[in-house]
């Protein structure tokens, strides 16, 4: 498989990978990959294989979330009809939290193609990317 690469040597979640590349990941994506996990090793080089083209847009998007957040924290490009509530209610995060970290008002709203940094477990990806229907 043809791919750009980028070294690593902290923990990113996988999910966030595809977040900020806007790829998907699906189970057999990283199966040949050397992880047992969606999580790379901490305090190890590792190859972080990119959708061709998207190192730019890695790099760029990947800096707003600090290194040590990187194996929990999400990336989230606004499509339209979604708010920040919705977005942060599908993310099991505060709205509050959200708007704080990506420097808005509670109440303020969001565009299609506004990207927020989110701090969040994981569990949310199912929802907003997954297959439940859910549009987040």
């Amino acid at each position: 498989m043809v791919s750009d690469t980028v070294t690593v040597d902290y923990a990113i979640d996988l999910r966030l990978v595809a977040d900020v590349t806007n790829a998907i990941v699906t189970g057999d994506r990283y199966a040949e990959s050397s992880l047992l996990r969606m999580t790379t090793p901490r305090d190890m080089s590792f190859d972080l294989h990119l959708p061709i083209g998207t190192i730019d847009v890695f790099s760029s998007r990947i800096k707003d979330i600090p290194e040590d957040k990187r194996a929990s924290w999400r990336f989230h490009v606004v499509r339209n009809g979604e708010t920040l509530d919705g977005i942060a209610s599908a993310a099991h995060a505060h709205v509050s939290d959200m708007a704080r970290t990506n420097g808005l008002k509670v109440d303020e709203g969001v565009d299609a193609g506004d990207e927020l940094v989110i701090r969040s477990p994981v569990l949310w990806q199912v929802r907003v990317h997954g297959d439940s229907g859910a549009s987040g």
